[in-house]
This record gives structure tokens, C-alpha cells and sequence, in this order.
């Protein structure tokens, strides 16, 4: 395996879980072959991060750096995971005052490359400064991306009413059924204070302009039409990296603890293949309608399953009061549901 001791690699990923790992296991990825990265996040979200293996240890710096203060935004909200989703705009215009503390370390660091995320997009000109080359890394797969459209259309923001999300685009020039439905789109078109946040769309656009490669989360196996239409589409040079699973257990996470045996023993008793796991994401909050739909559809499906939950931050409701009234009871045979961060690799 070709080693590449003299790389210095600057790794800046969003603040949710769904993004953090990724970019830790492209970071892992990286320090196997010798590569030195800088991981740069917040405290609190180190201490939510998977343990890094012995072996990478010395390659790996796990840079924190604090969170400035934003008006509105709880002081110890630190991922997305820990506002509700009306708040997440501005908790990305929290992020943005980040800029000045990572240039400063960019700037002294003077990385070979910076790998982003979108909410980073203002990465770039700072990489051209000090002389770094940059790639945006998506998380998204190619057919998605596609959808979104080619940085001119995100970076001008054209598509602002939720039908404009409900129709296949003009860009996309082969037959396809890849469009929201518009009760999907609408969760999402009406965040409160996203007129005063920095739009997705413009923070898509800007990374992708601005980057020297696009590094994709996916494979040419699983979509190779939509990899040479996205290629047309950004005028980049696209790289697929794979799916970027995480490692199944590493250095330190052997142990079994208390709560892992009880999903065990439970898992032990179902026949193989046979339970359904539900989760739904750290970035996602539930509707007492939407969860209530989900347990009785649960309920109807008469298999065994797994539903993991999290209380909604901001809320002071419980989530397992949310639920409908003598589910837990009537699916006691055949469901666990399960509260706070689950062992998924395990289970």
C-alpha cells in the first residue's frame, strides 16, 4: 500500500452525527495510508465521536474548537441533534462564525488539502489564500445531487415554492420519477428564520463551485448514469469513495454493556432476517402525528421489530408519551422500542 507520510490533510464536517462519521471513517481511511488529518469540530461533539483505533492514533489530531455564542441558540447545542429543526438555520449561522478561528488555524497549518462539507462554503477562497487544494465531500448519492441541480441553479436560488421540488428538472435529460411529493417538501420549505440564515442551496452551490474535486459518497456500480450526469452538471471532477461504512467494533468498544445484552437476548429469540429496525436520524424530529402513524402501522405489520426514539430537543414533552395510548402493551410480544442512542452496528 502506497504511504503518503507527507500529506497533511484539514477534514471540517458538518455538525450532525450523519456527518461526522463519515467524514471520521473518510479520515481513517486517509491515516491508513499514512496521511496526517486534522479533524476539526467542537468539544462536544469529540466526545460523541466512535473511539479512534490504536494504530491511527498518531495520525489522526481531533482539533476542538468552541463554538462562538449566537443570540437564540442554546449555548451547549453543539450538533444538529440538539435543536429542533425549526432551529437549524441558525444553528448552520452559528457555524459560520467558525470561519475566522478555523482560517486562523488553516492559516497556520497551511494544509496540502481541505475536505468540507456544505455548510462550509465559505472554504474556498480561504484554501486559495494559503495555497491548499480543496475538495467537497457529498454525502449525498449522485441521483440526489442531480436533483438539486448544477451549482449556477443552487447558487441562484430559483426554486423557492414547495411545487418547484415536486416536478423531474429541466437538467435532467433522460427519463426519471425523482421528485418529492409535496407533503414531503413542505417540512422542510418552512424552517423559522431561514430568511435570515444563508440558504442550502446557496451553501451546495458555493462548495461545489469553488472546490477542485467533488468526492461523493457512493459507488459507479450503483449509479453510473447519474455519476456522468452529475460530472456534465458541475463541470468537476467526481470522485466516488465508496459508502464509507463505519468499522464494526474498534479498540475499547469490545465491552458488552448492559443495555446492548438486553437487544441481544431480545434479538436472540427472533428467527433470522425476520425483525424490521426503525430509525429515524439524529437530524430528524417526529410529529406527535407522524409517530402515531408509524406505531399503528407498526402495530398492523404484525412482525417483529426495533423502534428507536429520542425525546425532541427543545420539547418537554417525552416522546414515549407521544406515542399511542397502550402500543408498548400491545406489541410487547413481538417490539421493543427503544429510548436515546442505539447500538445500530450491532443490532
Amino acid at each position: 500500500m502506497e504511504k503518503c507520510s507527507s500529506l497533511k490533510v484539514v477534514v471540517i464536517p458538518w455538525l450532525a452525527m450523519g456527518h461526522l462519521i463519515p467524514f471520521l471513517e473518510l479520515s481513517k481511511c486517509l491515516a491508513k495510508k499514512g496521511v496526517t488529518v486534522f479533524f476539526i469540530t467542537t468539544t462536544k461533539n469529540i466526545k460523541r465521536l466512535p473511539k479512534i483505533p490504536a494504530n491511527l492514533l498518531s495520525f489522526i489530531n481531533l482539533i476542538s474548537i468552541p463554538l462562538p455564542h449566537l443570540d437564540r441558540v442554546p449555548d451547549d447545542a453543539e450538533s444538529s441533534m440538539d435543536v429542533p429543526g425549526t432551529l437549524q438555520p441558525l444553528l448552520k449561522s452559528r457555524f459560520d462564525l467558525l470561519e475566522g478561528p478555523i482560517t486562523a488555524f488553516l492559516e497556520e497549518v497551511r494544509p496540502d488539502w481541505i475536505l468540507y462539507d456544505f455548510t462550509s462554503y465559505w472554504i474556498s477562497p480561504i484554501a486559495a489564500k494559503i495555497g491548499s487544494s480543496c475538495a467537497y465531500l457529498a454525502l449525498f448519492n449522485a441521483a440526489t445531487l442531480s436533483f438539486m441541480g448544477p451549482p449556477a441553479e443552487l447558487l441562484a436560488n430559483t426554486r423557492l415554492a414547495p411545487e418547484d421540488f415536486t416536478v423531474v428538472p429541466d437538467w435532467i435529460p433522460f427519463e426519471s420519477d425523482i421528485a418529492y411529493r409535496l407533503h414531503e417538501v413542505m417540512k422542510f420549505m418552512h424552517s423559522v428564520d431561514a430568511d435570515i440564515a444563508t440558504p442550502d442551496t446557496v451553501r451546495f452551490g458555493a462548495s461545489i463551485a469553488g472546490c477542485d474535486v467533488v468526492c461523493i459518497r457512493t459507488l459507479p456500480v450503483f449509479e453510473p448514469t447519474w455519476l456522468e450526469l452529475l460530472s456534465k452538471l458541475y463541470e468537476k471532477t467526481i470522485l466516488p469513495i465508496g459508502c464509507l461504512f463505519p468499522d464494526f467494533l474498534v479498540d475499547g468498544e469490545q465491552s458488552d454493556n448492559d443495555e446492548w445484552m438486553l437487544l441481544k437476548k431480545w434479538l436472540d429469540q427472533q428467527k433470522s432476517d425476520s425483525v424490521l429496525y426503525v430509525a429515524l436520524g439524529s437530524e430528524s424530529t417526529i410529529s406527535q402525528e407522524e409517530l402515531e402513524e408509524l406505531a399503528f402501522g407498526l402495530e398492523l405489520s404484525g412482525i417483529p421489530f426495533i423502534l428507536v426514539l429520542r425525546d425532541p430537543p427543545g420539547l418537554a414533552k417525552n416522546v414515549l408519551d407521544m406515542l399511542p395510548e397502550g402500543f408498548k402493551e400491545r406489541v410487547a410480544n413481538r417490539g421493543l422500542v427503544h429510548l436515546g442512542w442505539a447500538p445500530q452496528l450491532k443490532i
